[in-house]
């Protein structure tokens, strides 16, 4: 990525989204207003005025001389309005940076600028809207991976002369106590096996416990939030999902208003937005994400005659679990299970089932293979055997002095099996060492897509555009 003036991470010549946006409204033929999704200060898409950047890089200088790494923009607001006589002016050249509402609303403004132009990291900043923690139930460590092991057989071997005062062979003519021991491992059910990260993006925070135990049973991950989204939260999706390599859908939670129908859409606006930086600027390859309003929808409104809060035209979530408890659990599963195989852990096992059968298949074909000529050796052996210890009770202990030379002839006659069957061992030891299994792969999700996300990384800019252009009634 290019290093522009500043040290921002962008070439500021290159990188200026409302020259970009003129630019295809010339190209299309079009007012640039009719390429527009938000209102005009808030679409990002629009920024890039000599306004915005006068008021980017003025809080680019506030955050340089007063902020530190990790700041919270509400401190950064106290550090730069109680200065006493060192008080800065805004970037109109004018007015005195004070403690009141005013400046606290050009501070955010300047903020907002300076995190969609690039002149500082959104990473850089602690957000405090989101006061709940995250669930983060789709983990980012190692997949299961499919492997198998297996241990060679105890080798009991042949028995050996006895060197004792009471005369006998000892042990049998057993050569192994029992067949090879093997295992397989990595067919696991594990979320990451599903073909989405699922997220819950949720406006308020009155219903966490019902979100929180949904994203658990699920294995999906729950963002808590109150009020509009932050620019910081969708860029750390976007680098989840890098690092998880899979495509990303968002379920966004929230009450429905002017407000709330904004709220999906500025989500969505602003991923599409991340996504643009990218491709368009940093040249890298964005991740698939998706974004929907799940609840409340004006269809659910309507469907289960939802009434708006005392004089407002603002219809609640509240007011959708009061008079229709456990509704938003059943809307938010079905969503869930649209985007998940549910028959994932049952096909997981059964490839279980098929690897151990594939790898015990293996192993007795090895062992078949050496069975024979084992049991000839045992059955050989067993002959030498029986007649030996017979010739040891005959003697007993009258003839304890010949022990030793009864002994080393019992050695030269077994030698031999000895070592056929330590060679039969070694054999088998190497082949089971060096076994190859073709183990069946973990099974894929099978999800049947469907096209009615209110945004999706996978439509060009023109079609998205239009598409939150429609939800918002624009067009």
């Amino acid at each position: 990525m290019a290093v522009g003036e500043g040290g921002s991470p962008y070439n500021l010549e290159d990188f200026n989204p409302n020259l970009w946006l003129k630019e295809l409204a010339a190209e299309l033929g079009v007012p640039a207003k009719k390429l527009l999704a938000m209102a005009p200060q808030r679409d990002p898409f629009n920024k890039g005025t000599p306004a915005d950047w006068a008021t980017a890089w003025w809080f680019r200088e506030m955050n340089a001389r007063f902020g530190y790494e990790g700041i919270h923009l509400r401190r950064l607001h106290y550090r730069v309005s109680n200065l006493g006589e060192g008080r800065v002016l805004l970037w109109d050249g004018v007015t005195p940076y004070e403690n009141n509402s005013y400046c606290w609303n050009k501070i955010q403004e300047a903020f907002t600028a300076a995190r969609i132009l690039g002149l500082v990291d959104a990473e850089a900043f602690v957000e405090r809207r989101v006061k709940a923690s995250r669930v983060d139930s789709f983990g980012v460590n190692g997949m299961p991976e499919p492997q198998f092991s297996v241990d060679t057989p105890y080798f009991y071997g042949l028995p050996d002369a006895p060197y004792s005062t009471m005369p006998n062979l000892v042990g049998d003519t057993s050569i192994y106590a029992t067949g090879p021991s093997y295992s397989v491992s990595g067919y696991v059910y594990d979320p990451r096996l599903q073909p989405y990260v699922v997220e819950i993006w949720d406006e308020k925070s009155g219903d966490m416990d019902v979100l929180r135990g949904i994203a658990r049973m699920y294995g999906i991950n729950y963002q808590p939030g109150v009020g509009y989204a932050s620019i910081t939260n969708i860029k750390r999706m976007l680098k989840r999902l890098a690092e998880y390599g899979k495509p990303g859908r968002i379920l966004y939670v929230s009450d429905f208003d002017d407000a709330g129908q904004n709220m999906p859409i500025q989500v969505a606006r602003h991923s599409q937005f991340s996504c643009w930086e990218l491709t368009e600027v940093a040249r890298e390859v964005a991740p698939e994400i998706m974004v929907d309003n799940a609840a409340l929808t004006a269809e659910q409104i309507e469907r289960l005659n939802l009434p708006s809060f005392a004089g407002t035209n603002k219809t609640e979530i509240d007011a959708l679990e009061a008079l229709h408890p456990g509704e938003l659990r059943r809307i938010l599963i079905k969503r869930i299970e649209e985007l998940q195989d549910l028959r994932l852990e049952t096909k997981v096992a059964g490839a279980g089932r098929e690897a151990s059968e594939a790898v015990r298949e293996k192993v007795d074909a090895v062992m078949e293979e050496h069975r024979g000529r084992l049991e000839e050796i045992q059955r050989e052996a067993q002959e030498v055997v029986d007649r030996y210890r017979s010739y040891y009770r005959l003697l007993g202990e009258q003839m304890s002095d010949r022990y030793e030379r009864l002994g080393e002839r019992y050695e030269r006659h077994i030698a031999d099996l000895k070592e056929a069957a330590e060679r039969e061992h070694a054999d088998i030891e190497e082949a089971l060492e060096n076994l190859e299994v073709d183990l069946p792969e973990l099974p894929e999700a099978e999800v049947k897509e469907t096209d009615g996300w209110l945004f999706d990384s996978r439509r060009d800019f023109l079609e998205q555009t239009q598409r939150f252009r429609r939800a918002k009634g624009m067009e």
